[in-house]
């Protein structure tokens, strides 16, 4: 049993460097983030800071996302007092429940990054190329936001990287656990529905089965937490309804100067990269209809989807991260012959 664990962890090294460069990289900006975001502008934030002390009772539309405050609630109690010898005498808040939604962020995060970093390897990356892939992930402003601030956007990020990886690689028990694990973090998980289906069109009943079961877990959860909680069980529904009406001050706001500006903020000055390759005219990325186009494209359709339900325009355009670090390693791999 030694043997195969010692051969596992020597097999996967570069996996384990990458995480671990990923939470060194990652916790070090994000703490900066942290320190100076304005967190009481933020009503998402102040929701889930309350739900990680045990006050459950929020915006009917993040109440149910319980796992990331959870899991910080658990490290805040199990360190609290530990953190709070760390404390700067410039923060305003609580900084031990704070920092406690940073590590479990971070380290949510790195995984996501190892995960991107395999799937760029699925590719027939180099190490150095699948490695070079990751810092617009790394550098990217919203990266460090979500990692350092308390938002649950970090397991949803990480269900989709693994769905993604899971099918590239051929693995259904991933593709199972991105399932059963992302309409946890988030509802919109929803969206990507149509692309699960086309993933396992070949065996339709089994997926269809686990989604249904993964639909009753979640909405029964729904249902019992409202009990408990002496909730109305459909209000929350008519808030998520409510989100149609924003798909016109979301096409307002991405024509806008802001709005763009919004969206170039995910990508930043790495969007030079591919439009270097386009320019070029001699980069074929290969994209003609086959499977792996048809995956980018449902994928970004529901991305697009929530980016207009939302109104967050960047906020949600950076679900397409993973896609963008893939195009940036697929140019430099060319670059490289």
């Amino acid at each position: 049993m030694l043997s195969s664990l010692r051969n596992i962890l020597k097999n996967q090294q570069d996996e384990w460097l990458v995480l671990i460069l990923s939470f060194s990289v990652l916790f070090s900006l994000a703490f900066e983030v942290m320190l100076f975001f304005p967190m009481h502008q933020s009503p998402d934030i102040l929701d889930y800071l309350k739900m990680a002390g045990g006050d459950w009772e929020q915006s009917p539309v993040r109440m149910y996302r319980v796992l990331v405050p959870s899991l910080a609630g658990i490290v805040h109690y199990c360190f609290g007092w530990l953190f709070e010898f760390l404390k700067p005498d410039s923060f305003n808040g609580n900084f031990s429940l704070c920092f406690s939604f940073l590590l479990v962020n971070t380290w949510l995060m790195s995984i996501a990054s190892v995960f991107i970093y395999k799937l760029c390897k699925v590719f027939g990356m180099k190490t150095w190329q699948s490695a070079f892939s990751l810092i617009p992930f790394l550098s990217c402003r919203w990266t460090l936001e979500i990692s350092g601030l308390p938002l649950v956007d970090s397991l949803y990020f990480l269900s989709l990287v693994i769905l993604l990886f899971a099918y590239f690689n051929k693995n259904q028990s991933l593709i199972f656990a991105s399932i059963f694990i992302g309409p946890w973090a988030k509802e919109a998980y929803v969206f990507f529905i149509p692309l699960i289906l086309y993933m396992h069109r070949d065996h339709l009943v089994k997926c269809v089965s686990c989604l249904l079961a993964s639909g009753i877990l979640v909405f029964g959860f729904r249902f019992l937490w409202d009990l408990y909680l002496q909730n109305n069980f459909l209000e929350s529904f008519k808030h998520d309804a409510d989100s149609f009406s924003t798909i016109g001050y979301s096409l307002d706001k991405i024509t806008s100067f802001h709005g763009i500006y919004d969206v170039f903020s995910v990508y930043g000055f790495w969007i030079l990269i591919p439009m270097y390759a386009w320019m070029k005219n001699s980069f074929k990325l290969n994209y003609k209809l086959n499977k792996e186009s048809i995956v980018a494209v449902l994928y970004m359709v529901a991305v697009i989807f929530q980016m207009l339900l939302s109104g967050d325009i960047a906020r949600m355009l950076y679900l397409s991260m993973p896609l963008f670090c893939l195009w940036i390693g697929r140019v430099i791999r060319w670059r490289s012959y």
